[in-house]
Parts: structure tokens; C-alpha cells; sequence
């Protein structure tokens, strides 16, 4: 008995305590779980109603000049003036370079002496011409006149009354009058040949005088047209070739500004090109003012490139720029309708905004169209959506978990307020 009650006693002690703990527990008061309440995030909205909006493009050009003269040396000289330096304006017609023209004065003369003297040979010629023609019908006549003489030997032989010997003489005198007149005739057939010949000569002296009057006259470089000096190549005292370059001049009235479309616009330019229509751009320098109209698109695109490149004409503020310059245009687009502008905090990513539908977000994919200039300065982004409808509100307060159904409430003192977790 007391080797069980010493096994058994530890036991029933155990016992004991379990059943103490689990009635405490049963009797412990149950409250009630606590329900897990939904946040609310305060958002600002705008009410939006589409409407046909023009977007705005922001590009980024370079100035550039489709009329940009290279000038260079047409023959070898010294430079002996610069008139202009970099910067400068010259107008049409100015001199800008001086070259020693003594080289080219010498060939000029030297030239118009070889014309001279190719015209002295070619009157003589013609002189010469009519004394042969005026001999011929001497030789002519005196050729009748010995033929005679033999036939009157003949006769006189035939008669038995002149000598054999008197009328071989005359055949002699008659056969050497005819070999003077087939001389004659033959040098006036050649005045035709000789004279082509001498009028050939003249006409190459003629093309070489005037040659050498052009590169006299290329002595003075002056100025095409009336622009602006890009850059000066050389001093007085340099020596040019032909063909090097002197000064380069760009013509500031017909300045362009090629930037390049983004891909996505190239089909609304290309279609606004061919109906015709005039795209505005605009731009500021030095806080002044520039406008610029597109006026063509490029025939070719460069390997890798975004897009296609296209040529706006200045037509207001060319003066302000300089070629190779850097400008931030503005391009006003064609009008869209059905669109509407919002807030750039209203974009989510690329192509998708939100709007509230009963106090819950709903996403709403949308096509950027561009960019807008509001009346107050501001900056906002054009979309366009066949899922919003007049009234609509959009949300415009960027949120970090944004999804559809997350449940928003209005923010109550202003739209357009930073979004808070409540």
C-alpha cells in the first residue's frame, strides 16, 4: 500500500492541476473578435467633359541653314584682304576676300594678244582670199587668150602657111596658163577649210580669254547672297590652291530648325501635310520670342532613330539664332476631338488614369496625345478614351497602391490636394 500510494499520490496531484487550469480557462469571459476596418484614401478630383483640344508636341531641334555657301579659291594667289570676321552680316554682293590678281592680269593679257593676233590672221586670210578670187579671172582670161593663139597656130600649120615649131609654142604657152589657172582655183577651194580652221583657233582664244577674265574677276570673293559669316578659313599673306576653302556664309533668312517627330505623331504630321494644313511652333531665345512653321518632313530616316525628321522654316526671331544651336520648340498639333487635359498627376505610367465610380478607383486606359499649356502656365497632359464621359471625375492625386476598387473618399477642402491614408 505504500509502494502505491507513493506512485499514485504525484498523479493524482497532476490531475488535480490540469483540471484547476481548464476550469479557469472555460470560466475566463469571452470578448468579442475586432473587426478589421477598410482604409480610405483622400484624393483630389476634376470633373472632366471631352471637347476638341489641340495638343502640344515638345521637340528638341538643332538650327540649321539649307543655303550655306562654302567659298573657296578658283586658282592660286596670296590673300591680300579679309574683309569680314566671324559673325558678321554681309550682304549680297559685298567683298570678303582679296586675292593678288597680278598672276591673273598677265594671263589676261597674254590671252587677248593671242585673240588679236588670231583676228589679224583671219582678215588677212579674207584678203588674201579676194586677191586670189580677182588673180583667177585674170588667169582666166589670159587662158582664153593663149588658147586662142594656138588655134590660130594650128590653123596656120593645117594651111601650110605657119611654122610647126610657132604652134607647138603656143600648146607650151596654153597648157602652162591652164596649170596657173587650176593653182588659182585651187587656192581660192581652200579658203573655206583655211578659214574654219583660223575661226576654230579664235574661238579657242576667245574661250581662253575669257577664262582668264573669270579668274581675274574670282580674284574678289564676294558674298552670294546676304547672310551671315559661320566661319573665316584664312589671313592676309596665306597661300590658297584652288579649292580650298575661304569663309563660309549661311543665308539667315532661310533658317530651319530640324527636329525630330516621335513615331507615334509621324501619322498626324504626314496626314496634316497633305491636307494642306499650317503646324505653328514656337520657341523662346534669350526670352524672346521665335516661331517656326513646319514646312516638310525628311525622305530619309537614320538607322536606329526614333522617328522621322522634320524641317521647320523660322519665320519670326532669326536673328536671335545662331547655326548648330540647340532649341526647344513647341509644336501645336491638329485639334482632336473627344479629348480632354488633366493634371500630370492623373497619369499612371503611359496610358491609364483613374476615375471614380461610387467611391471606388476605376482604371481607364487612355491614348496620350500631348501636352497642353494652360491659361494659368500650368502644364497638363491630353488623352482621349471612349470610357470617359461628360462629368466624368478623374482622379488626379498620384497614389503608390493604386488599383481598381480601392476605396477613396473626395478630399473635403480642395481638389487637386496631396493623397493621405486615414
Amino acid at each position: 500500500m505504500r509502494k502505491f500510494f507513493r506512485i499514485a499520490l504525484p498523479l493524482l496531484i497532476l490531475l488535480a492541476g490540469v483540471g484547476g487550469t481548464v476550469m479557469l480557462v472555460k470560466s475566463t469571459p469571452q470578448r468579442p473578435p475586432l473587426s478589421e476596418e477598410e482604409k480610405v484614401w483622400v484624393v483630389a478630383v476634376e470633373e472632366v467633359y471631352p471637347a476638341s483640344l489641340a495638343p502640344d508636341l515638345s521637340l528638341f531641334g538643332r538650327v540649321d541653314a539649307p543655303r550655306l555657301a562654302r567659298l573657296s579659291a578658283a586658282l592660286s594667289a596670296d590673300v591680300v584682304a579679309v574683309d569680314v570676321l566671324e559673325g558678321e552680316w554681309a550682304e549680297a554682293g559685298q567683298r570678303l576676300v582679296a586675292l593678288d590678281a597680278r598672276d591673273a592680269r598677265l594671263v589676261l593679257a597674254e590671252r587677248s594678244s593671242e585673240v588679236e593676233e588670231l583676228e589679224a590672221e583671219l582678215e588677212h586670210e579674207r584678203q588674201r582670199h579676194q586677191s586670189e578670187r580677182r588673180a583667177l579671172r585674170h588667169e582666166l582670161e589670159l587662158l582664153a587668150l593663149v588658147r586662142k593663139a594656138a588655134k590660130r597656130a594650128e590653123d596656120l600649120v593645117k594651111s601650110n602657111v605657119g611654122s610647126l615649131s610657132s604652134y607647138d609654142i603656143a600648146r607650151q604657152e596654153e597648157t602652162r596658163q591652164a596649170l596657173a589657172v587650176n593653182r588659182r582655183e585651187l587656192a581660192v577651194a581652200e579658203y573655206d577649210s583655211r578659214r574654219r580652221q583660223l575661226e576654230a583657233r579664235l574661238a579657242r582664244a576667245r574661250a581662253r580669254t575669257e577664262q582668264a577674265r573669270v579668274d581675274l574677276d574670282r580674284t574678289v570673293v564676294r558674298a552670294p547672297f546676304t547672310g551671315r559669316i559661320s566661319e573665316v578659313l584664312v589671313s592676309p599673306g596665306d597661300r590658297v590652291r584652288p579649292g580650298d576653302r575661304l569663309i563660309d556664309l549661311y543665308d539667315a533668312g532661310m533658317l530651319e530648325i530640324r527636329a525630330q517627330i516621335p513615331t507615334p505623331r509621324i501619322a498626324v504630321i504626314r496626314d496634316s501635310l497633305e491636307r494642306g494644313l499650317e503646324l505653328e511652333a514656337r520657341a523662346r531665345v534669350d526670352d524672346r520670342p521665335v516661331a517656326a512653321r513646319l514646312d516638310r518632313l525628311t525622305s530619309r530616316v537614320a538607322r536606329g532613330a526614333g522617328g522621322t525628321d522634320a524641317l521647320f522654316r523660322v519665320m519670326v526671331g532669326a536673328s536671335l539664332l545662331s547655326l548648330d544651336q540647340s532649341v526647344e520648340l513647341t509644336l501645336r498639333l491638329p485639334a482632336v476631338s473627344a479629348s480632354v487635359a488633366l493634371p500630370y498627376e492623373a497619369l499612371y505610367g503611359l496610358d491609364r488614369i483613374y476615375v471614380l465610380d461610387d467611391s471606388r478607383m476605376r482604371s481607364v486606359l487612355v491614348e496620350r496625345l500631348g501636352d497642353l499649356r494652360a491659361t494659368d502656365g500650368s502644364r497638363r497632359v491630353i488623352v482621349r478614351s471612349g470610357e470617359i464621359e461628360a462629368g466624368a471625375r478623374v482622379i488626379v492625386t498620384q497614389l503608390p497602391n493604386a488599383s481598381d476598387g480601392l476605396k477613396v473618399q473626395v478630399a473635403p477642402a480642395r481638389e487637386g490636394g496631396a493623397g493621405a491614408s486615414t
